[in-house]
């Protein structure tokens, strides 16, 4: 590989000419970095999903045996337990990326 700004051979897999320091490769075609990550708080819908499972363990012994209602009840435990399971699971974290 030749140099664009001095011509002097260099490496194939070469960053920066060793002779004049310039770049080997577009900044285009560099990754640009990634922006920081916001994380948001988790308690609101934590406390949400505690009030939700709350309501429906209070009012399932309320209401007749074979009633909507309580199947109503039953499906909101489900629904806040797997939802309460999916947003405190722990992520992976993601690995950093190399450049080339």
């Amino acid at each position: 590989m030749v140099c664009r700004s001095c011509g002097a051979t260099i490496a194939p897999k070469a960053i920066i000419c060793y002779r004049c320091g310039a770049a080997t490769v577009d900044p285009a075609t560099l990754v640009p970095p990634r922006p920081p990550v916001v994380r948001r708080s988790v308690w609101p819908v934590v406390a949400a999903i505690v009030i939700i499972i709350g309501l429906a363990v209070w009012l399932v012994p309320k209401t007749p045996a074979d009633s909507t209602a309580r199947w109503a009840a039953w499906a909101g435990v489900v629904v806040a337990t797997v939802a309460a399971v999916l947003i405190l699971r722990p992520r992976p974290r993601e690995r950093p990326r190399r450049l080339l």
